[in-house]
């Protein structure tokens, strides 16, 4: 399949123009991946509305699972869009096995260790004695699908961080279809109840895997992978660089799983009803959350290359670009979410007291849409950039330093109803923060590569 390098996109196309095929086909790709998600919440809400409760709290362990694949797959693609903007490609061929086997790697420790303690981890993020008995069955399987849930995470940036974003978009797209089709057969039409739904998410992992990888086994990347080099790829040094650069992905995402925990062990006095209505609530933002991260995932690339290329003026202007076009497309798609959030929830909560509560919950986040892409957006253009302090500070921002403290205060203030107030309010607070961050960006003069 012929298809442009970044190179080439960098080179021959105006910056809207690069954005645009960078950042369609992610935003793409995230929504197939929210979709199955979907498909499968939907699925097991045929089953049993607290097996899908179920599946939503595992929700928080498939979150730490991913976080170790975008710490591999953004430190390594953010130093592979560096080497290619100073046409270093034989180098970016090393990190990118490097980034794989250590991805695996850290993928099969976390198969052992969540294996190993199932039980306490479910009762910790808020399962009661019905859930627990899905949440066995479900965990399982996912645990199993750590090592490929990396590897998938990893594989994906780094081709997008070459310019492969349509390559992407293609295996990702393939494989969620040939996974909701066999979770249908299995769930539906078989009637294998909550193990068919953790089988078929376990094969659709490894057939995402296996997409991904043809890529690179069958030479169509402009990276190029020296597999006789696998038992010598790990390189601790650029192990290190991998980690460093992608460590704000890391805090993003477990931040991210700590905040969930705390808010369903708060949730979980209100009853198991409460905890997985927002579990299946949250699963469903995770659409419009998808659209942020796959335009993110479009851009750093773009902000990667003029920063290793050293050209501080197109780094700005593609900065300046990305914020506009970003606030109108999640303006647009935030107004569609606020209006219809409820006729979609009705799917899925039949529940009226659950159902207005996870609804007040989804509009205030249809509202703060185009302010929580700016804040993200400002924390992955420090990312991209390698300024590992500030961006590890703004990713840590949203779901951390504010909503941690704040979930308490509000709930303290609000009761049950604090629990819907409290990430508005932690959106609102980042993306003031991460407004003098962008400020001070375009303010300043130049820029001196990590």
């Amino acid at each position: 399949m012929e298809h442009k390098t970044l190179q080439n996109i960098m080179k021959e196309e105006t910056i809207p123009k690069a954005m645009l095929i960078l950042a369609a086909p992610s935003m793409a790709t995230m929504l197939c991946l929210a979709f199955f998600h979907i498909a499968d919440t939907f699925f097991l809400t045929r089953i049993n509305f607290f097996a899908a409760g179920a599946a939503g709290i595992l929700f928080t362990i498939q979150n730490i699972i991913q976080s170790i694949g975008f710490t591999c797959g953004m430190g390594g693609g953010s130093r592979i869009a560096m080497l290619i903007g100073e046409e270093e490609e034989e180098m970016a061929g090393e990190y990118a096995l490097t980034a794989m086997v250590l991805t695996v790697v850290l993928g099969g420790v976390l198969t052992g260790l969540s294996l190993w303690k199932l039980p306490t981890l479910l009762v910790f993020l808020g399962a009661d004695n019905e859930m627990m008995v899905y949440g066995m069955v479900y965990g399982r399987y996912l645990c199993l699908s750590a090592p490929g849930i990396c590897l998938s995470y990893t594989l994906q940036n780094l081709l997008r961080a070459e310019g492969g974003a349509k390559q992407v978009l293609i295996s990702v797209a393939g494989s969620c279809v040939l996974g909701v089709f066999l979770e249908f057969m299995l769930t539906i039409v078989f009637h294998f109840g909550v193990g068919g739904a953790g089988v078929s998410y376990l094969m659709y992992v490894i057939i995402q895997c296996i997409f991904l990888l043809y890529w690179y086994f069958s030479g169509q990347t402009m990276v190029r992978v020296t597999w006789k080099k696998l038992l010598y790829s790990i390189n601790f040094v650029r192990c290190l660089e991998i980690i460093r650069l992608g460590f704000a992905s890391f805090v993003r995402q477990s931040i991210g799983s700590v905040a969930n925990t705390v808010q369903n062990r708060m949730l979980s006095g209100y009853g198991a009803g409460a905890v997985s209505a927002m579990a299946i609530g949250f699963k469903l933002y995770s659409v419009l959350f998808a659209l942020i991260v796959g335009y993110i995932q479009g851009y750093s690339p773009v902000a990667g290359y003029f920063y290793g290329e050293g050209n501080c003026g197109k780094l700005k202007r593609s900065c300046s670009h990305a914020i506009k076009a970003g606030v109108v497309f999640h303006v647009f798609f935030g107004i569609i979410a606020f209006f219809f959030s409820r006729n979609v929830l009705q799917l899925f909560i039949r529940e009226i007291q659950y159902l207005n509560l996870v609804d007040s919950w989804m509009r205030y986040q249809s509202i703060l849409l185009p302010f929580t892409m700016t804040a993200l957006l400002c924390s992955g253009l420090y990312q991209a950039m390698g300024k590992v302090k500030q961006a590890v500070l703004l990713a840590s921002l949203r779901q951390g330093m504010v909503y941690l403290p704040g979930i308490y205060i509000c709930s303290y203030l609000w009761g049950f109803m604090g629990v819907v107030y409290i990430q508005p309010i932690a959106d609102g607070i980042s993306f003031l923060v991460c407004l003098f961050y962008l400020i001070k960006f375009f303010r300043q003069p130049n820029y001196q590569k990590t």
